[in-house]
């Protein structure tokens, strides 16, 4: 997957958990972290493609393209071997892992050093989870294994115990950028619209208001309908965002649109999750 959505998913899984949990995560270290492993990777190789035109005459088109030679060339090349190392370092569960235990247990030791310490210099112990941000990084590795191919910079992530990976579907065909950004684009609106919904009552008292929630509702009902259509499947299966025979993915599209029109109903006042909250009797 692209940098760029490896920073945009991390920070959804971030303001997901920050909805429902009282300590929170910064999601632009989430975003961060979520970019990190590529940005270890491949920094080298930009930082050597510059030096190559700036300092020594190479022609742009001239530098080889890692993506356009096959595994035993590319292996060939120092620069290219290197980033083959840094890639492998930075997309393996087991080194994320390791890096992960260690920080949590220097944040734990330094909370617990400030909680003792009598100085008035103490240190300040923040109030989000430096080590939770980290998880940007776990989500970064796990969306990358379906979404790369054995040919090119493979997700090694049992490496250095294990060289087996996953042959997945490669990230940079149009296809699966589409179905990419456009769920993306559909979890932000979903917060976007969950963000409409505690400021509705306050925004009614005043006439700007209405005309506000006006223009609101016009679009959160375009929203649950284009959902509506889109799950009723007036294209029988040939136009659609992802192939319904994809094993795992294939209805993560006809979900996004579910998740959407029950975001929308529940805007206007029904609220279909209330059928599966579990009645309590209070014992007298």
């Amino acid at each position: 997957m692209d940098t760029l959505s490896h920073g945009l998913w991390a920070t959804v899984v971030g303001k997901g958990v920050n909805q429902k949990s009282t300590k929170k995560i910064k999601l632009g270290w989430m975003a961060f972290w979520g970019m990190f492993p590529d940005l270890f990777a491949f920094i080298p190789v930009i930082v050597w493609m510059l030096w190559q035109i700036f300092f020594n005459g190479v022609d742009f088109d001239d530098i080889p393209r890692p993506e356009t030679m096959p595994p035993e060339e590319r292996n060939s090349i120092y620069i290219f071997r290197l980033i083959q190392t840094l890639y492998h370092f930075s997309h393996s569960i087991i080194v994320f892992v390791v890096i992960f235990f260690i920080v949590a247990f220097l944040y734990r030791y330094i909370k617990n050093a400030d909680r003792t310490s009598s100085s008035p210099l103490q240190y300040r112990v923040p109030r989000f989870l430096p080590c939770w941000s980290l998880s940007g990084w776990f989500i970064h590795i796990v969306t990358d294994i379906p979404t790369h191919t054995r040919d090119f910079y493979p997700t090694l992530f049992l490496w250095p115990l294990s060289d087996w990976c996953y042959d997945g579907v490669s990230w940079g065909t149009m296809r699966f950028m589409l179905f990419n950004y456009t769920f993306l684009l559909m979890f932000f609106m979903l917060f976007w619209l969950r963000s409409l919904i505690s400021p509705r009552k306050i925004l009614l008292k005043s006439k700007e208001g209405q005309k506000n929630i006006m223009l609101k509702n016009i679009f959160v009902f375009l929203v649950g309908i284009l959902s509506l259509v889109y799950l009723i499947n007036p294209g029988m299966g040939i136009l659609e965002l992802i192939p319904d025979n994809l094993p795992i993915i294939g209805n993560l599209d006809e979900a996004g649109a579910a998740v959407l029109l029950i975001a929308a109903l529940k805007y206007f006042g029904v609220d279909l999750t209330r059928f599966f909250i579990k009645d309590r009797i209070n014992n007298q």
